[in-house]
């Protein structure tokens, strides 16, 4: 195994939001002459839709993306044409039915199967009017994104009447400045009620900005390590992006953690990791869509720290940990291919573990250049085989 010198001071190049990209990408696939989009996300995510949208296929295969099969449901139901969105096993289990209720109740024709063959989506598409839906808001934001996307090319507009607490609240109000930023007429009328104005988006051109999300397990890096200081080209400090939260939660000091992540639930596991590592105890609140994620997150988080030696409790809607310890183990950390317990579990080598990860090309999902990011700086970063990660701090 070469040795090598960390850098203690290093640009670290992050990839373009894939929040920002997938919207950025409907709004232009709903604009009559789209203007150029710079910067846009590499990630899988992000190429599938980007591919999806190109193409003139009636059946599409959408993989792992849950973004992609929430945004093309409601893209297609607007799209005269019969189109069918498949994907993986998980993807087809993970939540549609608030979405599919609410383009519905505005007279779409979706069909789901989930289980037996062929399983997926069949949407006939249609001119649909617009008007009034009444949609959950306390299972993913994603639901109210794809409606709202939607809404400016309706003739009567959209009102949305959320049912619940809404949960990723963030990613919501970045839906609407973009679709502002194209001229869209679109807000929240009051706490639980979103009103879009029936119009047409305005072609312009925009350059994506750097991911929130990918900037998290840096921070954690250098909150367990002080000897690391990394600088972000392109991250934007006022970002509407939630998870830029991260910088003020490592600042926390006191014996518990304690914060509720109903609006920033993708940066858990970082700070999940960050935690126990840092001997921070912790109370997290606000978890319950974490169980419908790529995996089961916080199954896998309880489960994969314990190989670790720290045991962690969970129930359907918190995590927490008060310094109790158990007997570790050498396996290495599964991802069940979900990318972020990979890299959230890689920032264990800057406090000195040597990390083993299974699966570690599910980084691809967001951050293909993740590993790459992380040899640059110094890291030794040893592939075992097609299936196996080592990675030290040399």
């Amino acid at each position: 195994m070469t040795q090598r010198s960390l850098m203690s001071t290093s640009t670290i190049q992050l990839p373009a939001s894939k929040s920002i990209s997938n919207r950025v990408l409907m709004i232009r696939a709903l604009t009559a002459t789209p203007a150029e989009v710079s910067n846009l996300s590499e990630c899988e995510d992000t190429q599938v839709l980007q591919k999806a949208l190109s193409s003139n296929d009636k059946e599409i295969d959408l993989k792992a993306s849950g973004t992609a099969l929430r945004f093309l449901t409601a893209y297609y139901a607007v799209t005269p044409g019969i189109h069918r969105l498949t994907g993986c096993q998980r993807l087809m289990e993970r939540p549609m039915v608030p979405l599919i209720d609410a383009l519905r109740q505005l007279g779409a024709s979706i069909d789901f199967t989930t289980c037996g063959e062929p399983r997926g989506i069949v949407i006939r598409g249609s001119h649909l009017m617009g008007g009034q839906v009444v949609m959950r808001g306390d299972v993913s934001s994603q639901f109210v994104s794809a409606m709202l996307l939607i809404g400016p090319i309706l003739p009567l507009g959209l009102q949305i009447d959320l049912v619940g607490r809404v949960v990723s609240r963030p990613y919501i109000e970045l839906t609407l400045h973009l679709m502002r930023t194209f001229g869209a007429d679109a807000r929240f009328a009051s706490t639980n009620r979103l009103l879009v104005s029936p119009g047409k988006y305005q072609a312009r051109s925009y350059t994506v900005e750097a991911d929130w999300s990918a900037a998290s397990y840096w921070y954690a890096m250098m909150g367990l390590n002080k000897r690391f200081h990394f600088c972000f080209p392109d991250l934007t400090p006022d970002s509407l992006q939630g998870d830029r939260i991260v910088v003020e939660l490592m600042r926390h000091k006191g014996d518990v953690l304690a914060h509720e992540f109903t609006d920033t639930p993708d940066i858990v596991p970082t700070m999940a990791v960050y935690c126990v590592l840092k001997g921070i105890h912790f109370e997290f609140s606000g978890l319950q869509g974490l169980r419908l994620k790529e995996t089961d997150r916080l199954t896998a988080l309880r489960t994969e720290l314990t190989k670790w030696g720290y045991r962690v409790s969970a129930t359907d809607s918190t995590l927490c940990w008060h310094g109790e310890r158990c007997e570790g183990s050498d396996e290495p950390i599964e991802t069940y291919g979900d990318h972020r317990m990979a890299m959230s579990f890689a920032i264990g080598a800057v406090a000195g573990k040597p990390v083993r990860i299974a699966h570690p090309e599910v980084v691809n999902k967001s951050y293909p250049h993740f590993w790459d990011n992380l040899r640059t700086i110094g890291f030794d970063v040893t592939n075992i085989n097609n299936f196996e990660l080592r990675l030290f701090a040399s």
